[in-house]
């Protein structure tokens, strides 16, 4: 069944039709013509798709990790950290939502936890056997820390602020894609074009040895309920750090 597109997002299309943008004119337009006259009655999350020159159905080719944006995302995370009962304090003051030892994973274990309304969850390196207790119930919400991801951390107080900052996981899919979150229509054009210099940064270094020939092949710019901008590769390498 085809999916029906609105109205509204077809006229916002014709923004964007048949034209190749480099990034900060795609973000310009979004920010101005598209914001003015189409966008939903919520501040829409600004996103990017990145085809990849990898197949991720070989191991060797896998893309995936996490980065710091540095403007942040424009939403309060919220952050489950699971570490030494001496270090809890610190970890509730750095802004984690609960906070806990093995205290915390009896009450996962007992389903006193709503894992459903957490973002992210972060990992004390020492405590990762207890963990793996709850693994199940953790990995079925997207929640289990990750080494690779960044999730899984001696300091965990430390990664609870990061993550509150704007720290995003990206992970090449199906259809050799990344999609990640930049930021918001609120947002200027100097604020997204950091953060989307953060990304472009981690991907090329995360990039594998088996990746050959072309590595970014492809961008889009998109917002939550509206059209998608086709932007210029070779913009993504020029941006300034601002």
């Amino acid at each position: 069944m085809s999916r029906k597109v609105s109205k509204r997002v077809t006229a916002a299309s014709k923004i964007f039709d048949g034209k190749s943008f480099s990034f900060k004119e795609a973000v310009s337009a979004f920010l101005s013509e598209y914001k003015d006259k189409f966008c939903a009655k919520i501040n829409e999350t600004v996103e990017c798709s990145i085809l990849l020159g990898v197949d991720p159905k070989h191991s060797d080719q896998m893309v995936r990790g996490a980065v710091i944006l540095p403007k942040g995302l424009g939403k309060q995370l919220k952050v489950m950290a699971i570490l030494s009962d001496e270090r809890k304090a610190e970890a509730m003051e750095a802004g984690a939502t609960i906070a806990g030892g093995q205290s915390l994973i009896d009450d996962i274990t007992a389903d006193k936890v709503d894992l459903g309304s957490f973002d992210v969850c972060v990992g004390e390196e020492k405590m990762m056997m207890t963990i793996a207790k709850v693994a199940k119930k953790l990995g079925s919400r997207g929640l289990m820390p990750n080494l690779k991801l960044g999730t899984v951390v001696q300091d965990v107080p430390k990664r609870v602020r990061e993550v509150k900052d704007g720290m995003i996981e990206f992970k090449v899919e199906k259809g050799s894609l990344i999609h990640a979150p930049i930021g918001k229509l609120n947002f200027s054009v100097e604020a997204l074009s950091e953060n989307m210099k953060a990304l472009y940064d981690a991907l090329i270094a995360a990039k594998p040895a088996a990746s050959k020939g072309i590595y970014i092949r492809k961008c889009h710019i998109s917002v939550t309920y509206g059209p998608s901008a086709l932007v210029d590769v070779k913009s993504l390498a020029e941006l300034a750090t601002i």
